[in-house]
């Protein structure tokens, strides 16, 4: 959809802004981040010192990070800020008579947005169209709707105020729920903090409303989507848990130091971690619609944040109205940024994934509406001086709303602004304020200067307080002010309830509660957090060892990436003892799915090591590494993976266990990144020969090894019982296990490079260890992948169904199998074979589900793509039915960029399409605007052989049998061995065997009869093995076709009507269609089955429709008009 971009200047004026010059202030500041809002207390503060003050203690850059918000054995990190967005949601403005002047106070009335209009209209036109879709009932129309609207503008031009009026207007008309997360400049490297913080905010309204109904729904919900895989969301959101009410289990490696031998897992958990979040927001958008997620100060969100934002807001499958409301200061975000990245990203797939793209630029005041801000500060009307002041403060402030009112307040603490008590008015001489100003854009600097007139111990004391967050408890600092006060005191050290009372009354820090504080604005953290000049880094090391050593570990564990943030910034000497502290950092990153972030840590823990790290600390440096390489070669960096993974693989002293995640890593790396599938085939066996295990003799003898394996193999499974996978031990040998995963690997990557034998040798030889060894993550695959062979190399349907039996038996009591590729294997190339269509539909829908949660989403797309497209398609069901389904899958697909069935999908889409379209030119030919064959060419084994099926498809359905006919005997039984035991072969052999009847009964040609009996006998042999009543008819149609060929008229006509009786008994609508036609053709040969001839092609036209086949249509009424009978109005 269209991006939209407007640039208006205007501010908010929210509340009383008050000047006390005795430094005493009756109204408190209340506002958050971008609010032009300011309670003004008076101070010693001398501006015109500003001019020759030092940059360099007030211009640090305004992106570094900062430390940690945390609450010290009271209030943990996230409730904190949490808690402090919930009671802003409740706090309530007092606005006091603008009339009631007095000498000693500036009064600013509340006066709504000013110069805001189009924004603000901008924005609610947003929410409007969201609620549009949304009836009185909270349900969507067919039309869900998603808007993405951005407000880009500097710190304190209104951006949060803008944001926050369309809260105000959703609870006057009661509609929606509004909701706010905010990023933090001291937690910016915290994965997820803003977005679950939000979330943790409607977790924690679903509860407090004591509605048990709408709890249930939610749990139900994520329990029937989820499952097991709600834990991960209840650890990064643990007001999930007062929801779930059992509190799942939290992820087992979020801090524990295990490896990872399964590098798809660990790929896969990114995508978990998207679906989960989907799933959530479609149970809240469901109970609160439509919903507003405010995202504040998105230029300090992490790369996982932003990922989840863009989960959400690209989320095809939400039929729920939901808009995303992100703030971001745009001087902080450049080409380089994270934020900026993702925008574009953004734009370019907001109409690929239907949701509206607003972009807003909030620019600075202008001279009017300053001039505004001083006629309600003054109380007068517009005048020469009020305008000549405004341009002044625009001049000086560059229109910066948050620094005009700092500006306006230095004014009147300077004596620059006085209240005139005989003439009842505010005056001021230009000339002087000119003189005693400069300009400046870095409100920083005034905040500054303002500061350093306080007391040493109020100085360090909002230094210390700085570095805490944006909100923290009284109890935090006060364990911090006794430890550390004592440095800076000179005499006796202020207690901590006196100092916050002080900052609270110098309008630095406002109260949330009894006792939690939090900074009235960012730029006034930030003021106080660079005040600490060279100091900075001291502080930062001192708050977060006191932190780590004193926290309670569940606390610590929850603030551990801001403690660790706290201890690196400060930790300047490098000191060694700290790479243990982001070992732990960058596990419990990885185990919610942070890479970028796990690497980080594992990063600078390595830049730590001393040159005696392998002597001294072994274990530390190895897991170091290892998890460097991991998180490095998930991220796409290989070759930084590739350093680390050297470091470790030249160390002789370590053992080839310890070693090995490593090798698993450049092993997965060649074949799924670099495609060098023999490379990689080469390197497993390397690596297995170290560990002591031989796959085979020698090349030579490879072919003859893998068949008698294979024999020996299935014999020695066909005799287990079908519960002894069951009851057999789980494995614990290591060494085993890092073999299971090599011969895994290696057995993909041999089928790529074609090395058969080879991958048939290494499935059996996963069995083999299943069976000596115990189970374990490969052997419900490993056990399909010998059905698979079974069904090729002896075509043992019975044997394959049990060894299918035993791998579902293994997913259903294990989660992590690779269940979504196991359950596909099951099915696509076995079970429906042998069982009834409609019978297999819920369970592939099942392992769809499954693959989702678990984050495999290759084998989300191959189930996907069977349950809505192939079997519908191949089983006969009405093609508008499935034609409406292809975008949907599409989206999902390209979501998940997989190629293959991107391709599979788009031919059987174009199959689909040309034999719905009755205008259709050229029917026969597989071209279209979804996929032509002529444009995307391929030379892997599944775009040709599904090409090939797909124009068998549309030849034979359009009627032209001698070129299907030829075309069979062109290219004979290569589809099936380009996709051996897939389900499809029965399916493409029966209708070439249909093609080539036809002919052969037109034309009597011996080639068309010769094949044509082939595959008549292959067809039988197949129906005899799978014994699936799915299939019976596809021998009775043959045998029909063959006795006409005999001329047994009696016999065929019997077996034509029983075939077309069991087709249409079974729905399946194309081959009640096309064996009518085929019985009509067989009557016209004799003139007197003239009538009955009619009557089937009107019942094969009419079952076509029902099929949705409206060429074949047109062409079969056109057969009618031919033959003179006269078309009923059906």
């Amino acid at each position: 959809m269209d991006t939209n971009m407007i640039h208006l200047p205007g501010i908010r004026i929210a509340q009383i802004l008050t000047v006390v010059t005795d430094g005493e202030n009756d109204l408190p500041s209340q506002f958050g981040d971008d609010d032009a809002l300011l309670s003004i207390a008076g101070t010693d503060a001398d501006f015109s010192h500003v001019r020759s003050a030092p940059p360099s203690t007030g211009t640090g850059p305004v992106s570094e990070t900062s430390s940690l918000n945390s609450g010290f054995k009271t209030l943990k990190t996230s409730e904190l800020r949490r808690k402090r967005t919930l009671d802003n949601a409740m706090r309530k403005y007092q606005v006091e008579d603008s009339s009631q002047h007095s000498s000693e106070t500036l009064k600013f009335a509340t006066a709504g947005l000013i110069g805001r209009e189009q924004e603000t209209s901008l924005l609610k036109g947003s929410f409007h169209r969201l609620k549009a879709n949304t009836d009185t009932t909270g349900t969507t129309d067919s039309e869900p709707r998603k808007e993405l609207v951005l407000l880009g503008g500097t710190s304190g031009v209104g951006k949060s105020s803008i944001a926050k009026d369309l809260k105000v207007s959703m609870e006057r008309e009661k509609v929606g729920y509004f909701v706010e997360g905010k990023f933090d400049m001291n937690t910016r490297d915290e994965p997820y903090s803003g977005v679950c913080d939000a979330l943790g905010i409607i977790c924690h309204h679903i509860i407090e409303r004591n509605q048990p109904d709408s709890v249930a729904i939610v749990r139900g919900e994520l329990e029937q989507k989820l499952g097991e895989e709600s834990s991960l969301l209840c650890h990064l959101i643990p007001e999930l848990k007062g929801i779930m009410y059992d509190q799942p289990q939290e992820p087992s490696d979020t801090t524990g130091g295990a490896v990872h031998l399964d590098v798809e897992e660990l790929e896969n958990g990114l995508d978990r971690l998207r679906y989960a979040f989907r799933i959530l927001i479609r149970a809240l958008s469901a109970e609160f619609a439509p919903l507003v997620l405010l995202l504040d100060d998105l230029q300090w969100a992490d790369v996982s944040s932003l990922q989840v934002l863009d989960f959400v807001i690209s989320d095809t499958q939400n039929p729920n109205p939901i808009m995303i409301l992100g703030c971001y200061r745009s001087d902080e975000v450049d080409e380089n940024s994270l934020l900026y990245n993702k925008i574009q990203s953004l734009r370019d797939k907001s109409s690929r994934f239907a949701f509206a793209m607003t972009e807003i630029t909030v620019e600075p005041f202008s001279a009017i509406e300053v001039e505004k801000i001083i006629i309600m500060a003054v109380g007068s009307h517009s005048s020469e001086e009020t305008l000549k002041l405004s341009e002044v403060c625009v001049k000086r402030t560059l229109g910066n709303p948050f620094f005009v009112l700092e500006f306006l307040k230095m004014l009147r603490n300077e004596g620059l602004i006085a209240y005139n008590e005989p003439s009842q008015k505010w005056t001021w001489d230009l000339e002087r304020i000119e003189d005693a100003t400069m300009s400046t854009a870095n409100v920083v600097v005034l905040l500054q200067e303002r500061m350093r007139k306080l007391s040493g111990q109020m100085q360090a004391f909002l230094q210390y307080a700085a570095h805490l967050g944006s909100s923290f408890s009284e109890e935090t600092i006060k364990i911090i002010w006794q430890t550390y006060g004592r440095r800076v005191a000179e005499g006796e050290m202020e207690a901590v309830p006196k100092l916050l009372q002080l900052v609270v009354d110098g309008n630095y820090l406002e109260k949330l509660d009894a006792t939690h504080y939090r900074w009235v604005h960012d730029k006034v953290q930030e003021a106080a957090l660079y005040l600490a000049g060279t100091l900075r880094e001291a502080h930062h090391l001192d708050i977060g060892t006191s932190l780590y050593y004193c926290l309670e570990a569940k606390q610590l564990e929850e603030d551990l990436f801001n403690v660790v943030d706290l201890i690196n910034k400060g930790n300047i000497r490098k000191r060694p003892e700290f790479a243990s502290v982001n070992l732990r950092a960058a596990e419990k990153a990885r185990g919610i799915s942070a890479f970028a972030a796990a690497a980080k840590y594992a990063a600078h823990g390595i830049e730590l090591l001393k040159d005696t790290r392998w002597s001294q600390n072994r274990q530390l440096t190895l897991r170091l590494y290892t998890i460097g390489a991991e998180m490095e070669r998930v991220l796409g960096n290989v070759a930084v993976a590739e350093r680390y993974s050297s470091e470790v693989l030249s160390r002789p002293e370590l053992d080839k266990l310890q070693t090995l995640p490593l090798k698993l890593g450049r092993a997965s790396t060649l074949s799924t990144v670099q495609l060098k599938f023999e490379e990689t085939v080469s390197y497993c066996l390397d690596v297995l020969k170290e560990l002591g295990c031989k796959l085979f003799v020698s090349r030579k003898l490879l072919a003859s090894q893998a068949i008698i394996t294979l024999i020996r193999t299935i014999r020695r499974v066909k005799n287990l019982p079908l519960d002894y996978f069951d009851k057999a031990k789980t494995m614990d040998d290591e060494k085993q296990k890092g073999i299971s995963a090599l011969v895994a690997r290696m057995l993909i990557a041999a089928y790529l490079s074609g090395d058969i034998m080879l991958a048939i040798l290494s499935a059996c030889k996963l069995v083999e260890i299943s069976l000596h060894h115990g189970i374990n993550e490969f052997s419900a695959k490993s056990i399909t992948t010998l059905a698979i062979a079974t069904i090729v190399v002896q075509q043992d349907f019975k044997a394959a169904t049990k060894f299918n039996d035993m791998a579902l038996g293994l997913v259903k009591k294990h989660r992590r199998m690779h269940n979504g590729e196991t359950m596909f294997n099951v099915y696509n190339h076995g079970h429906i074979w042998v069982k009834p269509m409609d019978s297999c539909l819920p369970a592939v829908w099942d392992a769809y589900q499954f693959s989702t949660r678990s984050g495999d989403v290759e084998y989300a797309g191959w189930n996907l793509v069977l349950h809505q497209i192939l079997l519908p398609f191949y089983f006969g069901k009405p093609l508008p039915q499935i034609l409406t389904k292809c975008p949907a899958v599409m989206h999902q697909l390209e979501e998940a960029a997989q190629s293959q069935q991107i391709l599979i999908h788009k031919i059987i889409w174009q199959t689909m399409a040309n034999l719905h379209d009755s205008s259709c030119r050229e029917p026969g030919k597989l071209e279209g605007e979804i996929f032509s064959e002529t444009k995307n060419t391929g030379k892997d084994n599944l775009h040709i052989a599904t090409v090939l099926l797909a124009k068998g498809e549309l030849l034979l359905f359009h009627g032209d049998y001698s070129c299907a006919a030829d075309r069979a005997i062109e290219h004979g039984d290569l589809y099936q061995k380009m996709i051996p035991a897939n389900f499809a072969n029965i399916f493409e052999t029966f209708h070439r065997a249909l093609a080539l009847y036809t002919m052969a009964l037109r034309t009597r040609k011996k080639k068309y009869k010769k094949e044509a009996l082939r595959l008549r006998r292959m067809i039988k042999r197949w129906v005899v093995a799978i014994e699936n009543p799915e299939f019976n008819y596809f021998k009775t149609i043959l045998d029909a076709e063959q006795f006409a060929m005999e001329k047994k008229h009696e016999k065929a006509e019997r077996h034509y009507d029983e075939a077309i009786k069991s087709a249409t008994s079974r729905g399946h609508l194309h081959h009640a269609g096309l064996f009518r036609e085929r019985y009509a053709e067989y009557l016209l040969r004799e003139p007197a089955n003239r009538g009955r001839c009619n009557e089937q092609l009107k019942e094969a036209i009419a079952f076509y429709k029902q099929w949705g086949a409206d060429g074949k249509v047109k062409t079969l009424e056109s057969n009618l008009v031919v033959l003179g009978v006269e078309l009923s109005a059906g």
